[in-house]
């Protein structure tokens, strides 16, 4: 049973516990709830796909269609490397720097197979259509 009892906290099965505490047990037993699998078991999914793979032959493989996708920065908005300065410098306008908020970026997508490689296209294109 839970109740609130004024500023001092709640009364949880006729103990009373400040709110900041009340919060944390629950933010503590849902996080438990939620903990990913360890990483001996994530390692060991993805590691028996590979072994089983690794036997193929190329008539198998033949078969497989790579792809991937990149973002490339068009603009100049690349920050560059961080850079400490003496007190009152930082906003001497020798020191200054334009930048961009947002910059300008393309994302590609290209594709290979045993066969052929693919022309890289542009994923704008295929955005706009839907």
């Amino acid at each position: 049973m839970v109740s609130q009892f004024g500023s001092l906290g709640y009364t949880i099965m006729g103990k009373t516990a400040d709110l900041t505490v009340v919060q944390k047990t629950i933010i503590d037993t849902l996080h438990k709830e939620a903990t990913p699998e360890p990483q001996r078991q994530r390692r060991q999914r993805r590691l028996t796909p590979a072994k089983e793979k690794k036997k193929w032959t190329v008539a198998q493989w033949s078969k497989v269609l790579f792809s991937d996708e990149s973002k490339f920065c068009i603009s100049f908005g690349n920050q560059g490397p961080r850079v400490w300065r003496k007190g009152g410098e930082a906003h001497s306008p020798v020191f200054l720097k334009s930048s961009v908020k947002f910059p300008q970026s393309v994302m590609i997508w290209g594709a290979m197979s045993f066969a052929a490689v693919g022309p890289p296209k542009s994923l704008h294109q295929f955005t706009k259509k839907f």
